[in-house]
Parts: C-alpha cells; structure tokens; sequence
C-alpha cells in the first residue's frame, strides 16, 4: 500500500518543481484524493473520468491527448460544503503500479442532458454539476 501511495506521488509531483506547481492548488492536502478510472465521455474542453468525475482539458499533464478508454489518475479535491469533486490534475497512466489491474469500466460513449443551468452552474441530474465557467472560451 505505502509503495502504491508513493507511486501517486511521484506520479503527479515528480517531474514538477516547486515553482512549477500551480498556485491554485490547495494548501490543505487532506481533501485531495487520487483516483484510478477510465475516460468515458470527452468533448473539446472537457471529460468524464467513470461517469462521475468531471474534468477540464486544461488540467491534462503533458499535454498528451485522452480518447474514451484511457486508463488514467485523477488528482481531486472534495468541497467540505457539497461533497463534490474538483479534478486538480489528470495523468495518462502508461505504467500502472506492481499489484494493481487496469480498470474494468469498459469503453462507451456518455452522453447526458443538461436540467438546469443557474448562474454560476450547469446541472445535468438533481446533484450533479460542474462550473459554467468550463464552457466560456
């Protein structure tokens, strides 16, 4: 499990310096998470990591282009108030750590519907959303 924690950890600090590292990512690393998943749904400037987990284009490392069925890293942050997830960075995962398997979601193509849009957020289900500011060019 430590060899596992430390493989994230590399994976995402490893090749930045400290003054590489963006300035909006957070100070309190207990809310970060990392998560193992497979793109399920990709438009031109933004994804979906299992169904469940959105994400910005610009927040790819390396600049390498996703497809559906890329097997990746999230880098998230969970919000205290609403519980959901901020995807700080996404890493192709080209060597997966000794001891762990691909994952087994499967390629196929998400399509959803937006139910609502407020100010500030678009809402495709009761309690799931994503920032408006994901569409603006």
């Amino acid at each position: 499990m430590l060899s596992l924690l430390r493989w994230i950890s590399t994976f995402f600090h490893g090749s930045n310096t400290s003054e590489e590292i963006s300035e909006e990512q957070p100070q309190d690393n207990t809310r970060l998470k990392s998560i193992q998943g497979v793109v399920t749904s990709l438009c031109n400037y933004y994804g979906w990591i299992n169904d469940s987990i959105l994400f910005n284009v610009e927040v790819i490392s390396d600049n390498v282009p996703l497809k559906i069925g890329t097997n990746v890293l999230a880098l998230v942050e969970q919000d205290e108030v609403t519980h959901t997830l901020k995807t700080i960075k996404v890493k192709v995962m080209t060597d997966l750590p000794e001891g762990s398997e691909p994952s087994k979601l499967g390629k196929r193509l998400c399509i959803r519907c937006v139910t609502s849009v407020t100010e500030e957020d678009v809402y495709i289900s009761e309690d799931v959303s994503f920032p408006l500011y994901l569409f603006s060019g």
